[in-house]
């Protein structure tokens, strides 16, 4: 049998920003302010043949599946010179999911060049995250499938027991399926990072930087 999958994913966005500087001085500079708002429209579809569809084609792993999204979003920034050597910015981003739901997110951050260690940078940022679940996940029509796998439990049961090198392998008969119930994902993280140019203290380290970060 001939199978055939046909994929649709169609995407318009919109957007507009705006910037304003100088906003007010401050002893580094002065500030500035960046807002806009984005709009995008997504269609997803995934057409399979109708023999894989009904289950007629042996082997065949597939079903079709529709879904539609538009997702609104504001965001603006913030960058404040707060001294020669110190730089910060605070910024923030609400999306609206018409599938969803929302949700508002920010980041704070700060860029330090300390006068006392020529050559280093210092860098602190703390954000929260957020991540809507793909069409396909939300969307997708059941689908069989036969995945592979190794059962190490039945094997090592067996008698004589089988090793996990030698444990064959068994096709299992799978469905996967969509959840349409399925919400966004919320993070939220902090950068620590020190960045130093080792060639600023004596010209023999020329070239040779070190770097030290965490995160979480």
């Amino acid at each position: 049998a001939t199978t055939l999958v046909e994929y649709g994913n169609d995407y318009k966005k919109y957007d507009v920003t705006a910037q304003v500087d100088n906003l007010m001085a401050l002893p580094g500079g002065t500030v500035s302010a960046l807002v806009g708002y984005e709009h995008f429209e997504n269609s997803y579809s995934a057409d399979y043949d109708k023999h894989s569809e009904g289950g007629l084609v042996g082997g065949s792993a597939g079903n079709s599946g529709a879904g539609y999204r538009d997702v609104g979003s504001f965001f603006g920034e913030l960058l404040l010179p707060v001294m020669d050597n110190l730089e910060v910015t605070a910024s923030f981003r609400q999306d609206e999911y018409s599938d969803v739901g929302e949700s508002t997110s920010y980041k704070l951050g700060a860029l330090w060049v300390p006068a006392f260690a020529p050559g280093t940078t210092v860098k602190f940022n703390v954000s929260e995250g957020f991540r809507a679940p793909t069409m396909d996940t939300l969307y997708a029509v059941t689908t069989f499938s036969a995945n592979t796998a190794y059962d190490y439990k039945v094997c090592a049961e067996s008698t004589p027991p089988v090793s996990t090198v030698d444990c064959p392998s068994r096709q299992i008969s799978t469905l996967i399926t969509a959840n349409p119930d399925v919400g966004a994902e919320d993070s939220e993280g902090m950068t620590f990072s020190v960045d130093m140019d080792l060639g600023a203290f004596t010209p023999v380290l020329d070239g040779l930087t070190a770097r030290f970060d965490s995160y979480s």
